[in-house]
């Protein structure tokens, strides 16, 4: 198999970020003061990086037994209180650092994939669950309605957290977590400052659903050099867009007026200034559906890029925008296959670290899958001519079962790492599903005896809506 013989790539991509998590700048980072981890103990900082992103159990005294046993040092086991005291001073900065060195080593090795000469970037938001307490109350906040009136009426703390997913290779390039108010444009925002200077000379497209069509974020997408291409709302510009029938390009002129409503840097407020003109190209397309009750409904769908007619036709803008759905499919993975809501303790900058941790795992074992998939894509049959995918749950517990030991092991070794990396991607071969081309489109009117069992909804894909029927439930398109 080809992809065993490219997992050479992997294990020195995977190593030489190892050598970063052990890096003295990363243990720098990690201070939250200047006198923490300057002492030599049982648990530095590498092991508080590796016991956060390979923790599973249900327990810390189960997560300990476990980390201890699979970095043979089972002598050396510290008592709860003692790591829990540790991970109280891990900065969760520090994770913004190892995003950083994620990306820069990934993209400067030959493990990159693209579609058309791009790596597709997609955004997006999500909730994320926090442990019920009232100082993680006063930092999250929470969302008043007419069931939450004041802080005393709160059940369930809630952080906004944002990614940016390379939906090329199957990562998230960045990850920020924020309070339950924060609005999705300045987090996206902030990760397109953070990812300018990695992705200066890698050409790349941002995909983004309805609730990012600002002018000041497209503005930063065009002052960066960033192709985009963005679903709209119907209201947005119609004075322009309402006249185009298919496929054309418009002319925003920004005047004062509208410089004053840009929030997030004199940079691009500049930027703004000097052309005083953006030019998108809208694209509609109209697709059919059917509704609850029967009949046969139409729906407009809107996009906004910047990409040229030569390289995207109408309908190449139309696929392309359907990639962005597999950031949805990622937060799904987190949420249930990782359980990344699920966290033992009611420390704010604890809970911060084990959710970025489990998204670097995430990361880890998403690059491995796309290093299988780019093959077994080719495997097809009469059958399943789309080919097959590996599966991801079957990759996952593979990973965090025999990397943790060589993450762990003092002794480690890059030759270790190579044959466990082709031992997990030829078990990994021998699971896999085969691509079902629209097979989401089947899932309406469908009987069910009982709801969905998800905790995360997917908008459809996983758990369509439901309605009463018979005794039942029946699966509905709206």
């Amino acid at each position: 198999m080809k992809v065993v013989k490219n997992s050479s790539a992997f294990s020195t991509f995977l190593f030489n970020f190892i050598s970063e998590c052990k890096s003295k700048q990363t243990r720098c980072t990690a201070r939250k003061r200047k006198s923490d981890f300057t002492r030599t103990r049982i648990v530095s900082v590498y092991d508080l990086l590796c016991f956060l992103i390979f923790r599973h159990q249900n327990t810390m005294n189960r997560d300990l037994s476990v980390f201890f046993s699979k970095a043979k040092r089972i002598t050396e086991c510290v008592s709860k209180q003692a790591m829990n005291k540790a991970l109280q001073k891990l900065n969760p900065n520090v994770f913004s650092k190892l995003f950083k060195d994620f990306r820069t080593l990934f993209y400067s090795s030959n493990l990159v994939k693209m579609y058309k000469g791009y790596v597709i970037l997609s955004e997006d938001g999500t909730f994320l669950e926090i442990p019920f307490s009232y100082p993680n109350i006063m930092y999250y906040g929470y969302i008043q309605n007419q069931h939450v009136s004041s802080i005393f009426n709160v059940k369930k703390v809630v952080g906004k957290a944002g990614g940016l997913y390379d939906v090329t290779n199957g990562f998230f390039v960045d990850f920020i977590i924020r309070p339950a108010n924060y609005s999705e444009i300045p987090i996206a925002i902030q990760h397109l400052y953070r990812i300018k200077e990695t992705m200066e000379n890698i050409p790349s497209i941002f995909l983004a659903d309805r609730y990012y069509g600002s002018v000041e974020l497209i503005s930063l997408l065009e002052m960066i050099g960033m192709r985009y291409c963005i679903r709209a709302k119907s209201n947005f510009y119609k004075d322009k867009v309402v006249s185009i029938e298919k496929d054309e390009w418009i002319t925003l002129d920004i005047d004062e007026k509208w410089l004053k409503r840009f929030r997030y840097g004199d940079e691009i407020k500049n930027y703004v200034k000097n052309t005083k003109q953006i030019k998108i190209r809208v694209v509609k397309e109209t697709y059919k559906y059917i509704d609850k009750d029967g009949n046969e409904q139409d729906e407009q769908l809107i996009y906004f890029t910047n990409l040229d007619e030569k390289e995207f036709n109408h309908q190449e803008i139309v696929h392309l925008y359907e990639k962005r759905w597999e950031i949805e499919t990622g937060y799904k993975n987190l949420k249930i296959t990782q359980e990344i809501e699920r966290v033992n303790t009611t420390k704010q900058s604890v809970i911060e670290c084990k959710i970025y941790a489990k998204i670097l795992l995430f990361n880890i074992v998403n690059i491995l899958k796309a290093e299988l998939d780019y093959e077994l894509i080719k495997k097809k049959t009469k059958i399943y001519c789309e080919g097959y995918r590996s599966n991801y749950e079957f990759l996952y517990q593979l990973c965090k079962e025999n990397l943790y030991g060589i993450f762990v092991d003092r002794k480690f070794s890059i030759c270790k790492l190579k044959k466990t990396i082709r031992e997990i991607l030829i078990a990994g071969d021998k699971k896999i599903v085969p691509i079902r081309k629209n097979r989401h489109y089947q899932r309406w009117g469908k009987f069910l005896k009982s709801p969905f069992y998800y905790r995360y909804r997917t908008d459809g894909r996983n758990n369509p809506k439901v309605r009463n029927y018979h005794g039942g439930l029946m699966t509905v398109r709206r």
